[in-house]
């Protein structure tokens, strides 16, 4: 076995590209390839995506907590549901964190 050269997840010695990151392995007649991070090329979109992400993990758990502090005196059923929202997004993303991390 052998490793991914840009996300560094273990791949079959006879694949031609990272099924985690999608990039490109060199082939393995390359002895000389420089495997500096310098020569890396840009993925499409990297860093954007990730950026969008973490604004919008972070503002839907702020939106339920919100209507949670407005809804809670007037109709705690309903603040409750906001309440359980938020809390249960905020699990998820930190679960896609860890598991994508």
């Amino acid at each position: 076995m052998k490793f991914c050269t840009n996300c560094g997840k273990e791949i079959a010695d006879n694949a031609e590209m990272c099924l985690y990151c999608g990039y490109a392995v060199p082939s393995a007649n390359l002895q000389n390839y420089d495997y500096s991070m310098s020569d890396r090329p840009e993925q499409v979109g990297e860093g954007k995506s990730s950026t969008a992400y973490v604004v919008i993990s972070a503002l839907i758990p702020i939106v339920g907590l919100v209507l949670w502090g407005m809804k809670r005196k007037e109709s705690p059923q309903e603040a409750k549901k906001y309440l359980i929202a938020a809390l249960v997004t905020i699990g998820i993303t930190i679960l896609l964190n860890v598991i994508c991390a």
